[in-house]
């Protein structure tokens, strides 16, 4: 990878906008003049688990997409002009909110018919440090501002799908029955998925937990977790700096019994050099908790959350239910 810029996202507004009216993209597009008709039952996503979601409450009658590409970091992501046409025409549209999808700062979107499903929490919502790094093919960038990972929390996460349910319920009033079948199949889901959480959780705030990526806060505060959030992408070797940063964090948390597992949570594998150096030199143990942001290879987000749960337990020496 070649020198990285630091991506700041009044540019990116900037950029958008420019871009939008240079297209033919302005706040009022022909395309969008075009009434959502009954039967069209198109529902468009920002990212991954929404459309989930949507997916297990409706039927084959309904079309979910989600525009963004597999190998983009949505969080990141910057919709072409298709991609926006697609948002703007669709009968129903599923944002996460909480400031995850900044680019509809600068486009117009049909208001309508968007949902930010995690506006029912806000109070809840919970702040980040700034922090500059790289992941996936974005370039570098900053998380500042709302954490807005709220989907990570199996209450947030079903407080989400209820969102989702009522919006669904509201655009078509005569399918709400099916759509609550399909949320009560979720809420179950949830719960399942909030029991391990719990019972795992005595183990882990006995541990030292760090973050690789400020992903991990509203688990953190739902279960108790002690959370430290690191700057340490996984797919690039960190610096002296950071190395230096990472071992003055080590040493104000020293365990001086030398009972307590600590833990570095990445979002995906770190590079071989990171796990044996944080293994061998530090003692701490590598997790991949994948946050889910975009389909997984197999599986679905339920199996992938009880993966990231199995990968908790091995590093805190477990065996799994």
């Amino acid at each position: 990878m070649g020198p990285l810029a630091v991506r700041t996202w009044s540019c990116v507004a900037a950029w958008l906008a420019l871009g939008l009216l240079l297209a033919g993209c302005g706040p009022a597009p022909a395309t969008t003049a075009r009434s959502p008709a009954g039967d069209q039952r198109t529902v468009v996503t920002s990212f991954y688990p929404l459309a989930y979601f949507a997916e297990c409450m409706t039927g084959d009658r309904w079309r979910i997409r989600c525009p963004c590409p597999g190998g983009e970091d949505p969080a990141a992501w910057i919709p072409d002009r298709a991609a926006l046409v697609e948002f703007q025409e669709a009968s129903l549209v599923l944002l996460n909110g909480a400031g995850y999808e900044k680019w509809t700062t600068a486009v117009a979107l049909p208001m309508s018919r968007v949902v930010e499903t995690a506006q029912p929490f806000a109070a809840e919502f919970l702040e980040l440090p700034t922090v500059s790094h790289a992941h996936g093919p974005g370039g570098r960038h900053q998380h500042s501002g709302i954490d807005s990972h709220t989907w990570l929390d199996p209450e947030h996460a079903r407080r989400q799908a209820q969102s989702i349910l009522a919006a669904l319920s509201k655009r078509w009033p005569e399918d709400a029955p099916t759509f609550r079948r399909g949320y009560e199949r979720l809420a179950d889901e949830f719960q399942t998925l909030d029991r391990q959480f719990r019972e795992l959780s005595p183990e882990l705030r006995r541990a030292v937990v760090y973050a690789s990526h400020p992903a991990y806060g509203y688990l953190a505060k739902r279960y108790g977790w002690s959370l430290l959030n690191l700057d340490f992408p996984p797919d690039e070797p960190p610096s002296a700096t950071q190395w230096e940063s990472f071992r003055e964090a080590f040493r104000a948390q020293l365990d001086p019994a030398g009972n307590k597992r600590r833990l570095l949570l990445f979002e995906s594998e770190p590079l071989p050099a990171i796990r044996e150096r944080l293994a061998t030199q530090f003692h701490v143990a590598t997790v991949v908790f994948d946050p889910g942001e975009t389909r997984p290879v197999a599986g679905n987000y339920f199996s992938l959350m009880l993966q990231n749960l199995a990968s908790l337990r091995r590093s805190l020496g477990l065996s799994n239910p």
